[in-house]
């Protein structure tokens, strides 16, 4: 039997992209040549996906975990991104790059010994594409797959590359016509989180879904932040939306972990719900109704339940955390309780990370020892231990109250040692 090594297979898509521009692949596909779905199974190759014509395959024994995909090509069957049938009979490698989205994707190259390309096959101008920083759809099977669409703004901001005006012109067509509706949450929000971990400023995926018309269709909680005044004191940068952003770059640019990143994405979503006649005022942007708006697009993204617990904790405390130092060390406990910083300091340390976040994406930049105040307490609180008596004349409220009134007192003599180290300074 054949190995399966010695198949001929390309390099295709994203690795070919990422070779010529000097970027370390994340992952290889091949293209195989020469062979047919029963060849593949019958060296040993295992299919991906559901789909009984889907010609995908990985090798057991490979230990990269390279997908092997024979040259296809694919028809729309329905609205949902797993709605196609693909054919392989008489599929050239020219026809399959036909299908793919942009042209600097839709190339497949040869390698030599030397670990170099001996021939990049490029029927699109991927290349020159590449050269002139212009990211550009390969042709009409574009408008099968409405992600595509957040895919051109997440690319063009991860290059910095224009998109075409056509390119442009054929999104917002996709937009006004309801294609992007058909997208489900997951699906959205794992293109979410591909732009905040590869563009070095996520803004501009944001910025460039304005451009292609698709802000309020797919994140219509931050289409909602455009225009929406803010107090001159505290925000010169701007609308809620200027803010976000750059507070959400400067999470990016500290490279915190992507649960942090939408926590800070979403932490004012409850300032679009401020009338207008209020503006810029924003007084009660943490109650209830932002909490709830928070807990609806949680559900509708399909977020995991830490990253949904994260944006809710940033939702309902930031603007106490912006207040530390005038709380009093009863409204502390209480909020460390409810953040559950006894058991465990983690969410405390990811909401210390949103807060600092928040105070950077605005301008001037703001600066505050609040940060460190709010490490300081939960280090102290979380390790501090309760005494509780175990005399039976104390009922079970009773010893709540005394637990509560050791936490207050751990809080207030943390305090105390805090302001002395700043009036030594």
């Amino acid at each position: 039997m054949k190995n399966w090594k010695q198949i001929k297979t390309l390099l295709v898509g994203g690795a070919v992209r990422d070779y010529l521009m000097n970027i370390p692949p994340s992952d290889e596909d091949l293209m195989v040549l020469e062979q047919t779905t029963a060849s593949m199974i019958e060296l040993g190759f295992k299919r991906v996906g559901k789909s009984p014509t889907c010609p995908v395959f990985i090798h057991p024994n490979d230990k990269h975990r390279r997908e092997h995909a024979l040259p296809r090509s694919e028809q729309s069957t329905g609205k949902g991104h797993k709605d196609f049938s693909f054919t392989t009979e008489d599929v050239t490698v020219h026809k399959d790059l036909s299908r793919r989205d942009f042209t600097i994707n839709a190339m497949a190259a040869c390698f030599g010994p030397d670990g170099k390309p001996s021939h990049i096959e490029d029927p699109f101008g991927g290349q020159r594409d590449i050269e002139n920083k212009i990211l550009r759809h390969v042709g009409p099977a574009f408008i099968e797959d409405p992600l595509r669409v957040l895919r051109a703004a997440r690319f063009a901001a991860r290059f910095n590359f224009d998109i075409a005006p056509y390119t442009v012109a054929l999104c917002k067509d996709m937009c006004r016509n309801g294609s992007l509706a058909s997208l489900p949450g997951e699906r959205i929000l794992l293109e979410l989180n591909k732009a905040i971990n590869s563009c070095r400023r996520p803004s501009l995926f944001f910025d460039n879904l304005i451009k292609l018309g698709a802000l309020r269709i797919v994140f219509p909680e931050i289409a909602a932040m455009l225009g929406v005044e803010q107090p001159q004191k505290h925000h010169i940068e701007g609308d809620v939306y200027t803010h976000t952003m750059m507070a959400l770059d400067h999470a990016r640019s500290k490279c915190l972990v992507t649960p942090v990143c939408l926590a800070v994405l979403f932490h004012d979503i409850g300032k679009t719900l401020t009338p207008p006649s209020e503006w810029p005022s924003h007084h009660n942007h943490c109650d209830a109704n932002a909490q709830a708006a928070m807990a609806e697009t949680s559900k509708r993204l399909r977020m995991d339940n830490r990253t949904a617990t994260l944006c809710m904790d940033a939702v309902k405390f930031h603007m106490k955390m912006h207040k530390f130092n005038e709380m009093t060390p009863g409204k502390i406990a209480k909020m460390f309780r409810e953040i559950k910083v006894k058991q465990d300091t983690f969410r405390a340390c990811l909401l210390r990370k949103v807060l600092e976040s928040d105070m950077a994406g605005r301008i001037p930049l703001q600066t505050s020892d609040i940060s460190d105040t709010w490490g300081s307490l939960v280090a102290k609180f979380h390790n501090h231990k309760i005494k509780i008596p175990n005399d039976k004349q104390y009922s079970t409220i009773a010893k709540k109250n005394i637990a509560l009134q050791q936490e207050v007192d751990c809080i207030k003599k943390a305090l105390t040692s805090i302001n002395r180290r700043k009036d030594i300074k």
